[in-house]
């Protein structure tokens, strides 16, 4: 009986000999990683250009401002002179979203002798002339347009929500297109393309011409965090406000 259990004793020895051995030999599968987070800050950034233009003819032969660019847009302002009856004004205002992050646009434009153009124009031939117009204003979700008279006298189409009054000299108007969709990086949008003066006019007609200015300004927010285009700019214009 001493014998077997002294057996016993010497197998559980050995198993446990061999048991602490093959621990000391495990190969465990293992691995090791760090994690380096680089943050970027995404912007909002636009451009407002038009292509440069020269004196040529357009293709009915009359003295016209021609694109010098091509395909580019490069110039913030350009000088028409010695306009005729019959000329074509090459512009093409153009805001491009050159940022990382889409972005809503707001566009203002601006123009003077409001008096004249509106003498010899009706509002659909005036669009017809500014080429493109009529099309940029089916993609705004909401276009206002305001004037003032030379005797201050302001007015403003029905359903205008922003008070433009400060915003508008005499014989001055103005539209502003609040545009639908947001723009994403490198996308853009052409105001309009060409302004053609009316064959028909005559010496009085083309006074509407005469020292005519069109300032066309730019505002762009980004689109993340916004529902609409409205919603947006509430929050630009909140932001930009002065401050009393």
């Amino acid at each position: 009986m001493k014998k077997a259990r002294k057996v016993i004793a010497m197998v559980l020895v050995l198993a446990l000999t061999v048991a602490m051995s093959v621990a000391g030999t495990i190969a465990y599968l293992t691995d090791t990683d760090d994690a380096k987070n680089t943050f970027t800050v995404g912007d909002v950034e636009i451009t407002l250009l038009e292509s440069e233009v020269e004196e040529g003819e357009n293709e009915d032969g009359f003295f016209s401002y021609v694109d010098a660019d091509g395909n580019e847009r490069t110039k913030q302002e350009n000088t028409y002179e010695d306009l005729v009856p019959g000329s074509t004004i090459c512009k093409d205002p153009t805001v491009t979203n050159v940022g990382s992050q889409p972005a809503y646009i707001r566009v203002t434009l601006k123009h003077n002798n409001n008096a004249a153009i509106f003498n010899y124009f009706t509002e659909a031939e005036f669009m017809a002339s500014v080429v493109g117009l009529a099309d940029t204003m089916k993609l705004a979700k909401q276009v206002d347009v305001a004037w003032r008279l030379d005797d201050g006298t302001f007015g403003a189409n029905e359903g205008n929500v922003r008070d433009l009054k400060d915003v508008v000299a005499n014989d001055e108007k103005v539209y502003v297109f609040y545009f639908t969709d947001a723009l994403d990086p490198e996308e853009y949008i052409t105001l309009f393309t060409e302004i053609n003066v009316p064959t028909a006019f005559d010496n009085d007609e083309m006074a509407a011409f005469e020292d005519l200015v069109i300032d066309i300004h730019a505002d762009a927010i980004q689109a993340n965090g916004f529902d609409d285009v409205m919603e947006a700019f509430d929050a630009f214009d909140a932001q930009t406000a002065p401050q009393e």
